[in-house]
């Protein structure tokens, strides 16, 4: 599988935004060298809708366990949410 990405620190209003874009392939070689299409469709590597909901799943619980284990550090203008319960 190949890819290419690059990572963007801002957005296009100039704030800070850290974020990173990828180009994947939307296939790969097989054990004779040739080239397999994915089953479900030519345009994506993966269903977008389940890979987007898993990822928003794991980053969602990563940061919660974060946030509960005090390495999340709010901004002072977001202390509203230094409460587990709150910042849910």
């Amino acid at each position: 599988i190949g890819f290419y990405g690059i990572l963007h620190t801002w957005g296009g209003n100039l704030w800070l935004h850290p974020h990173i874009h990828f180009i994947v392939t939307a296939g790969g070689i097989n054990t004779r060298g040739e080239w397999v299409e994915p089953r479900y469709s030519s345009t994506f590597l993966f269903p977008v809708k389940a890979l987007s909901n898993v990822f928003r799943a794991k980053f969602l619980s990563g940061l919660i366990a974060a946030h509960s284990r005090g390495d999340l550090k709010l901004p002072d203008e977001l202390t509203q949410f230094s409460d587990l319960c709150a910042f849910r």
